[in-house]
């Protein structure tokens, strides 16, 4: 009586993931997004990185990076980007900061008109004097 409970124990066990293959597949598919998300955020926020040491050494945007598509190129898409109008004038607001942190973190702004970086201003950035 008991090898016949064991291997019925056994048979059912080893086919129930058989059973759930769509439900197990379905959550390696989401482990693994999950995986290229964080390559994502980490390759991105490298960027940030990159531009947040450019800001502090003072380095002239307009000048370096006079469109969006330079900007792009380097630091990749902005977080967010806002339109509005000045002055008669068309603009966007190009916000780029870390993926998943939102507060009391580094903020570089860039305006621009008809695709040309305007201005720049950042916030929470110390700049290097030295």
């Amino acid at each position: 009586m008991q090898a016949f409970l064991l291997l019925l124990m056994l048979v059912l066990s080893s086919c129930a993931p058989v059973g759930n293959l769509h439900q197990a597949l379905a959550i390696k598919a989401y482990s693994d997004d999950k995986d290229t998300q964080a390559r994502f955020v980490e390759r991105y926020d490298q960027k940030i990185d990159l531009l947040l040491k450019k800001v502090s050494l003072g380095e002239d945007f307009v000048k370096i990076y006079p469109n969006g598509k330079d900007l792009i190129s380097e630091f990749g898409q902005p977080v967010l980007v806002d339109s509005y109008r000045e002055n008669g004038q068309d603009k966007e607001r190009w916000l780029y900061r870390y993926q998943t942190r939102y507060f009391d973190v580094p903020k570089v702004y860039f305006v621009l008109e008809k695709g040309k970086v305007v201005y720049w201003y950042s916030s929470g950035i110390q700049k290097n004097t030295s």
